[in-house]
């Protein structure tokens, strides 16, 4: 049982009582390095992969059925930034945490123009012509 994962779990204060009974059950299957008693060993990323084997058994301690249970892992996302992932052969991966919390943060090439003097990475109205002003520049010439 991963105490950083149940811990974070119930940080999320999920109002919705199964979706947050199935979430903690997932969180105490979920195994993560570290020491409970160093928050800094928080992992950012956690997570579990579910075998069709597991479904019933998660589904009795969760007081559901097993289709019930397959429902509420897909709709744990409204609840929680996440990804659940239902593959063909039955398996789920899901994988939660930190760092599906906080907003990704833009990447550095999205920020500069590719090259000096171009403007096609930068958005909005940088050149007179976008702005709808005339080209020459309102600054008196010398």
């Amino acid at each position: 049982m991963s105490t950083h994962a149940v811990e974070y779990v119930r940080s999320l204060q999920i109002a919705d009582d199964v979706a947050r009974r199935v979430f903690l059950l997932l969180a105490k299957r979920t195994h993560t390095p570290g020491d409970a008693r160093r928050p800094e060993g928080v992992p950012e990323v956690m997570g579990l992969e579910l075998r069709p084997g597991d479904i019933p058994v998660l589904a009795l301690h969760a007081q559901l059925s097993p289709d019930e249970l397959r429902q509420r892992l897909r709709g744990l996302k409204q609840h929680a930034r996440m990804d659940v992932l239902e593959h063909p052969d039955g398996v789920w991966e899901i994988v939660y945490g930190p760092a599906y919390a906080r907003p990704p943060r833009p990447q550095h090439s999205d920020l500069l123009p590719r090259t000096p003097g171009s403007y096609s990475a930068c958005p909005g109205p940088s050149r007179p012509e976008r702005a709808g002003a005339s080209a020459r520049s309102p600054l008196p010439r010398r």
